[in-house]
Order: C-alpha cells, then sequence, then structure tokens
C-alpha cells in the first residue's frame, strides 16, 4: 500500500463519520418537529445548518442536496 491510498483511506473514515454525524442532526430536528417541540428544532436547526454548511466547504455532500435539506427542514419548522 503506497501512501496516497493511505491517505485516502483516512479521509474516507473521517468523511464518514463527519456525514454520520449531520445525519444525527438532521433526524434530531426532525424528531423535535414531531414532538411540536419549536423551540428546540430551531436550536438544533442552527446548528444542522451550520454542519451541513462545513460537509459543503469540504466537499463531503454537494451544496444543492444542503439546500434541499435545509429547505425542507425550515418549512416543516415555519409550519409549526
Amino acid at each position: 500500500m503506497n501512501r496516497n491510498h493511505i491517505k485516502s483511506v483516512k479521509s474516507s473514515i473521517a468523511n464518514k463519520a463527519k456525514h454520520s454525524k449531520a445525519r444525527t442532526f438532521v433526524k434530531k430536528v426532525r424528531n423535535f418537529i414531531k414532538d411540536k417541540e419549536k423551540e428546540s428544532a430551531l436550536f438544533w436547526y442552527k446548528v444542522m445548518k451550520s454542519n451541513l454548511d462545513k460537509l459543503v466547504k469540504d466537499n463531503i455532500i454537494h451544496k444543492n442536496k444542503c439546500n434541499r435539506l435545509k429547505s425542507r427542514v425550515s418549512n416543516q419548522i415555519k409550519n409549526l
């Protein structure tokens, strides 16, 4: 195994962890929406939004996916 392969494996593991963390934030916000807890949903929405933006900056997820998730969740919060 050469050096570049080792680097790619390490970055792949780190990217999967970051992606998993973002999915957890989305689930957390959606659970608060389901339970009709608007204040908690708004707080975790801000955390989720910044986390998703960081993933876009690091090219882990596509910017359109990020914007789509943020839009859908914000509309759900608005309709509470």
